[in-house]
């Protein structure tokens, strides 16, 4: 069997989901047959202050986090420069906006794709708090996990 390593990280404010995403793509590699570890930032701020939630799976062990990003997942641009140590030319990075000025780092290795998952949930679902399952769904698409996997999940 193909070994498998995925390292993901999702940050945004407290009150974004950052949590409940992590939790979420740490189950959805379960479902997948990925062994799993969860690694949560959330200093001791008011709500709007900066978390992250990182899960590395592996086919095989997986009992710490790993420094290099494969996917950095971020709710507003402002964090990028929190994760750019972990970030090479093979990372990608997913932002919650309509455009961003890669010109601000350029040190910036990776790969960026904007999507205004705010909006769009707003839009599509009627709640903009809803951009964090767009988020994974996204992930997962990234990760080539499979869709009724995921639909399963949510339906629980």
């Amino acid at each position: 069997m193909e070994k498998i390593q995925l390292n993901w990280k999702i940050a945004g404010k407290a009150g974004d989901g950052v949590m409940l995403a992590a939790k979420f793509f740490a189950k959805l590699c379960q479902h997948h047959g990925l062994q799993v570890f969860n690694y949560y930032e959330y200093p001791s701020l008011i709500k709007g202050g900066h978390q992250t939630g990182q899960v590395y799976a592996s086919s095989e062990s997986a009992s710490c986090q790993r420094r290099h990003l494969d996917l950095l997942v971020l709710f507003h641009p402002k964090f990028l420069a929190f994760h750019l140590d972990a970030l090479d030319e093979k990372s990608v990075v997913l932002i919650n906006a309509k455009s961003f000025d890669s010109s601000q780092y350029p040190q910036l290795k990776a790969r960026v794709i904007t999507i205004p998952f705010s909006q769009l949930a707003k839009q599509e679902v009627g709640d903009a708090l809803m951009a964090n399952m767009m988020m994974i769904a996204a992930s997962a698409k990234f990760f080539d996990f499979k869709s009724d996997q995921l639909l399963e999940l949510v339906k629980k």
